[in-house]
């Protein structure tokens, strides 16, 4: 066992197996307020059609356009970064214009076009600071956004400044986990993280596989919720995780790939416990088995459908997916409760570029134990998972 200490994180190795699945969850209290979840269709807030060309090491001034539907006091925001023309890998750096920079990076991508989602603290005046490790083009588009700025309800999220977890990189020096070893982390009070009453924290996991697998988050109390982020053998993948916090304040990382690298940012986090959950908010799944079948093709893109039956205590009205795809052509990936509104104009989704390798994180309607994905022609969809649910 050893401790490193860095930014107030105390990571404690020790080596365990992950276990169970989680308990029925008790009914959702009733309450309204802050953090609760509205899905976005997509709109381009910078970058236009193309992206804009961003150079290297310079802080770029960004100026969202409006969300709509989201009020000047909605400040957490969930935005899809797209990234092309990289002729190198590089990170992205995010956060409100005014304020000192965090040195965070919220991303990491590979070489060529790729998109990842992150959560980002947006200002009523809508400006932002970016910042590229890398020149690339950007384009940022909505994917949704919490309600309100203050404490969430019990299940409301909320973004907060990023505070670097951990970086096994050779600026900072943390051990990378090996394969199957564990890694506690403390996340309660971190940054603008509260140390008590938070349910989950929102990680921006960014890995360097030397094979393929996943990254698994659990809390250390027993509750057996989990979140988990893909990895990619020799490619940086950035993944949006909603990861348990259990009384410990502790996040328990397990890592089933060979990493070369590991680096996680906290964006944000979730209010409540693992028995307390508000009208309205978000739940950690346990581990869940989704499976997908072909529904055929509309509007010139493929239908998927998603079975979350008995996946869940009670049936969701909602779930934030999490989906991994490789696009062959430009187009949009969105959700619905049924084929037609997936496919349409309103459905929550986002446009990816040609040849883009993408991580997404979409809220999607349930109707009768089924959802719907809408993927552009072409495109290789390698992973679903749910990374929260709604009742």
């Amino acid at each position: 066992m050893f401790t490193l200490e860095r930014n107030k994180a105390v990571l404690l190795v020790v080596v365990c197996l992950l276990a169970g699945l989680v308990t029925a969850a008790p009914p959702a209290a009733a309450a309204s307020g802050s953090g609760v979840w509205k899905a976005a269709a997509g709109q381009v807030l910078f970058g236009g059609v193309n992206g804009t060309k961003v150079p290297a090491k310079q802080n770029t001034a960004v100026l969202l356009a409006a969300l709509p539907g989201a009020q000047s006091t909605d400040t957490s925001w969930l935005l899809q970064v797209q990234i092309s023309g990289a002729k190198q890998a590089g990170t992205v750096e995010l956060w409100a214009a005014g304020q000192a920079r965090p040195r965070v990076p919220v991303g990491t991508f590979p070489k060529g076009a790729s998109s990842f989602t992150t959560l980002v603290s947006v200002p009523s005046t809508r400006k932002l600071s970016l910042r590229l490790s890398a020149a690339a083009r950007v384009r940022i588009c909505a994917v949704g956004y919490f309600t309100g700025k203050s404490k969430p309800v019990a299940g409301g999220s909320k973004a907060v400044t990023p505070e670097l977890v951990l970086d096994s990189g050779p600026e900072y020096g943390d051990a990378t986990p090996d394969k199957g070893e564990a890694v506690g982390i403390l996340v309660a009070g971190l940054g603008e993280v509260p140390a008590t009453g938070v349910r989950a924290v929102w990680l921006a996991v960014q890995t360097l596989g030397a094979e393929a697998g996943t990254v698994s988050l659990s809390s250390l109390s027993g509750d057996e919720s989990v979140g988990t982020a893909p990895v990619a053998k020799d490619k940086w993948t950035t993944s949006l995780v909603l990861a348990p916090v259990g009384d410990s304040g502790l996040v328990k990382l397990i890592s089933f790939a060979q990493l070369k690298q590991l680096r996680l940012s906290l964006v944000g986090w979730t209010a409540g416990t693992s028995t307390t959950t508000a009208t309205g908010g978000l739940r950690v799944p346990a581990a869940t088995e989704l499976t997908t079948q072909a529904a055929g093709a509309k509007g010139g893109r493929q239908l998927l459908q998603v079975d979350v039956t008995d996946q869940f205590p009670t049936n969701p009205s909602q779930i934030l997916l999490r989906v991994t795809v490789k696009t062959a052509a430009a187009g949009k990936l969105s959700t619905g409760a049924s084929k037609q509104t997936a496919i349409s104009k309103q459905a929550p989704g986002v446009n990816l570029g040609k040849n883009t390798s993408a991580t997404v994180l979409l809220g999607a309607r349930v109707s009768q134990g089924k959802s719907y994905l809408a993927i552009p022609t072409g495109a290789k969809l390698s992973d679903v998972a749910v990374v929260g649910w709604i009742a």
